[in-house]
């Protein structure tokens, strides 16, 4: 049994255990685990949807996972993109490296960071870029990011 397919029945059994059993009733524990992190990922609460959103990032090669971290990345919360950008990169979503890069736009410094961080783990060579402007002191938002995004259109590519 692979890691990911090992962490992902891990987190299956927890969400299976902690289901009302009106929850459990005729579904797969996938599909109950999936029923569980979407009521998580709509939740009011900024930190159970942020938490939930996370979880995601636990399930790999789980496109209806993969469509709910990237439709975290533009929520009104700071935390809950950043929890989008972080499971995106834990999952390995090679194909959500565009919407990563579009993130990029962020306002908040702390979401930018997290996208870096995510396009770092899925080896994007953009990451390096945001990383560098960091540490030289020129990059504070995503205002140089936006400029580089507007200047070259392959950039998203």
């Amino acid at each position: 049994m692979s890691r990911q397919l090992r962490s992902f029945s891990i987190v299956s059994l927890v969400v299976l255990a902690l289901s009302p059993p009106h929850v459990r009733a005729g579904q797969t524990p996938r599909e109950r685990a999936r029923s569980l992190l979407q009521r998580g990922a709509e939740d009011k609460n900024n930190g159970r949807r942020a938490k939930a959103v996370l979880a995601l990032g636990l399930a790999p090669e789980d496109y209806a996972a993969r469509c709910m971290a990237e439709q975290a990345l533009f929520d009104n919360q700071p935390e809950v993109r950043r929890a989008g950008a972080a499971a995106l990169g834990r999952m390995n979503a090679q194909l959500s490296i565009p919407l990563l890069k579009y993130a990029l736009r962020d306002t908040d410094p702390r979401v930018v960071l997290s996208v870096a961080d995510a396009l770092y783990s899925l080896h994007d060579p953009s990451a390096y870029e945001i990383f560098g402007g960091i540490l030289e002191g020129d990059l504070k938002s995503g205002d140089r990011i936006l400029f580089e995004v507007d200047r070259d259109p392959w950039f998203l590519l």
